[in-house]
């Protein structure tokens, strides 16, 4: 919530400032529901692609949350496993337009929402089990991040 301030207001610059240095112009109703992304073309404000795949993956992953929160910690795992994997298979098929699309970034979102606690975990967990199963699960989940990471070259 606090970026989108700052969001709002560098995108009307831009968007004013295309009026008054460019010939037809349109306005570009896809950046005010962060879907510049999927978008033909990124003529202005590219940058954004970013912070339009992580406000569609949070809109992704609360009702994912949702509905794990009933979900045995087997399934989840295997639910956060099949969430990583597809992006990655969709990378190694070439099955996508554009590296900066959402389909093709969850999984570097994901990863990151899977680890955030980790830290605050880490300790406690591994005096406890030397292998425990927070320590076993990040890294399943960052052996499937490997070699298979896009690069970011311009759309």
């Amino acid at each position: 919530m606090r970026t989108l301030p700052a969001y709002y207001t560098i995108l009307l610059l831009t968007v004013l400032q295309q009026y008054a240095t460019k010939d037809n112009v349109s306005f570009p109703y896809e950046y005010l529901f962060f879907l510049q992304n999927y978008a033909q073309s990124m003529d202005i404000f590219y940058v954004s692609w970013s912070l339009a795949v992580e406000e569609q993956f949070y809109f992704v992953i609360a009702p994912l949350i949702a509905l794990s929160v009933r979900a045995t910690p087997k399934h989840t795992l295997i639910l956060l496993l099949i969430a990583d994997s597809v992006p990655q298979l969709l990378r190694l098929l070439d099955a996508n337009a554009s590296s900066t699309m959402t389909h093709v970034r969850l999984d570097g979102c994901a990863t990151g929402f899977h680890i955030h606690p980790l830290p605050e975990y880490m300790e406690h967990a591994c005096s406890i089990c030397p292998i425990s199963r927070n320590c076993v699960n990040s890294g399943v989940v960052l052996l499937f991040r490997g070699p298979l990471q896009p690069s970011l070259e311009r759309a």
